[in-house]
C-alpha cells in the first residue's frame, strides 16, 4: 500500500526558510473500509504552519488527486510534513487507512519524486 507524492520546491535544501510545494498525486492498493468493498479516501496533510485536506474520491482503492499544496517552511533542516489517508464515512467517524507518514522537508527540497509506504 503506498501513497504517491511528487514534491517540488522553490527553496533548495540549504535554505533555512521558504516554501515547499507538494503535489499529492494519488494512492494505490488501499484497504477497503466500506461494505461495498471500496473506500472513499482523502488525505490530511499537516505542515509546519498549514493543514490541508484533499478532496474525497468515492468508491476507489486507487485514488488520484493531483493536488498542489503550498507549505511555508520555518527551518528546512528540522521541519516535516505529515500525510494520513482516511476513508470518509457518512455515519460515524472516518476510518484511518494505514499509518501517518512523516516526511522531512529537507528531503522534499531536493525535488525528487517520492513514494511513501502506508504500512
Amino acid at each position: 500500500r503506498s501513497s504517491l507524492a511528487k514534491p517540488r520546491s522553490d527553496a533548495p535544501a540549504a535554505v533555512q526558510s521558504g516554501r515547499v510545494v507538494v503535489k499529492l498525486i494519488g494512492a494505490s492498493n488501499l484497504e477497503a473500509r466500506d461494505i461495498s468493498g471500496f473506500s472513499d479516501p482523502y488525505v490530511k496533510c499537516q505542515g509546519p504552519k498549514e493543514k490541508f485536506r484533499s478532496s474525497v474520491r468515492k468508491e476507489t482503492l486507487h485514488p488520484r488527486w493531483n493536488s498542489d499544496m503550498l507549505f511555508h517552511v520555518r527551518n528546512a533542516a528540522r521541519d516535516h510534513i505529515e500525510f494520513q489517508v482516511f476513508d470518509r464515512d457518512v455515519i460515524g467517524n472516518d476510518d484511518n487507512i494505514g499509518h501517518k507518514v512523516r516526511v522531512e522537508v529537507r528531503a522534499l527540497a531536493r525535488g525528487v519524486p517520492e513514494r511513501f509506504d502506508l504500512d
